[in-house]
């Protein structure tokens, strides 16, 4: 078991898993490359702007992170534990869909972390992260209620009762292949709650970290309508709308276990959400380069994480020859 424990902290075997992350995203974003008529203006400030936003919402949503651990009572490095935050999660590309968690709870210690806290944090993060989501959507919701209803009337009216039939069995027929991995999620979940004997949250903290989620999850609305904007399109939705779409889309690609990381499904949700305000297609073009975006910038991001994890351990090597 130590040989095995030596060899996951290896420099070797951490290159080489991130060698695998990198390539796994590449894939990935090579089976999203639309082929629609409808592209994005690159050369447009709207889309150079998206990009940048979206360096930044990655950043501020792993230092999400931190502000849930002191909404616990935990006071840690923030810019050490974004670093961790990202490098972490972008092991969720490997296959089984636990090493984004996995990695992070097992380099917690270097936060001063015990695992129990590391894993409990996780799912504070996580249950903060959906009510954020829900949150943001509600405004749109209320708002434009009328152009969501008549989408969602449009697309209930054009079911029958077979196609309904035919979705039950489906879904059933997911459930059934995908049972082992929905039995592996329960078991995670009741660990994760198990981890919370014995701690408190602080009400405020919780209440900053449910605010904080929210301000984020709007940030990411904001990078996706930008991408509208960067697109040739007569009328664009409104901005609380693209937030809404932006949010729900997340919620019914996170609990959609048989697609990994949402792929596809998300897509889809976006652009239904939408239905009302652009063309199907165009809003699928949009939630595909919004994913494509967000892409680059995790590959960004783990760029800068390398970079300073490289200059960190010179610094100490330098300190320790001294």
């Amino acid at each position: 078991m130590k040989k095995l424990q030596l060899l996951v902290a290896s420099k070797p075997f951490q290159w080489a898993i991130t060698a695998a992350v990198v390539l796994l995203i590449l894939k990935t974003g090579s089976k999203l490359l639309p082929t629609y008529d409808a592209l994005p203006n690159f050369q447009s400030p709207w889309f150079v702007l998206a990009v940048v936003l979206a360096i930044v919402y990655r950043i501020v949503n792993a230092y999400g992170w931190t502000v849930v651990l002191r909404a616990m009572g935990q006071n840690v490095d923030g810019n050490l534990a974004t670093r961790i935050w990202l490098m972490a999660e972008s092991r969720r590309w490997l296959p089984g869909g636990v090493w984004g968690y996995a990695s992070r709870a097992s380099r917690a210690k270097e936060v001063g972390l015990a695992s129990g806290i590391a894993t409990a944090s996780m799912m504070v993060e996580l249950l903060v992260t959906i009510l954020a989501a829900i949150l943001s959507a509600i405004p749109a919701l209320l708002l434009h209620q009328d152009q969501f209803r008549a989408v969602v009337g449009s697309v209930s009216d054009q079911q029958s009762t077979f196609s309904l039939i035919a979705v039950a069995c489906g879904l059933g027929l997911v459930a059934f292949l995908g049972r082992n991995r929905i039995l592996s999620k329960v078991a995670s979940l009741k660990n994760k709650l198990a981890a919370f004997r014995g701690i408190e949250l602080q009400k405020f903290g919780l209440l900053a970290a449910v605010g904080f989620f929210l301000l984020v999850g709007c940030l990411n609305g904001i990078v996706t309508c930008m991408l509208c904007w960067s697109f040739p399109m007569d009328a664009v939705p409104p901005l609380e709308a693209v937030i809404a779409a932006t949010s729900i889309s997340w919620l019914v690609g996170f609990f959609a276990i048989f697609a990994p990381g949402g792929l596809v499904v998300r897509e889809t949700a976006f652009a239904l959400c939408l239905a009302f305000w652009m063309p199907y297609t165009a809003a699928i073009g949009v939630a595909v380069f919004a994913r494509l975006v967000q892409i680059l910038a995790e590959l960004g991001c783990m760029a800068w994480c390398g970079y300073e994890s490289r200059t960190n351990n010179a610094r100490l090597s330098e300190t320790a020859e001294s």
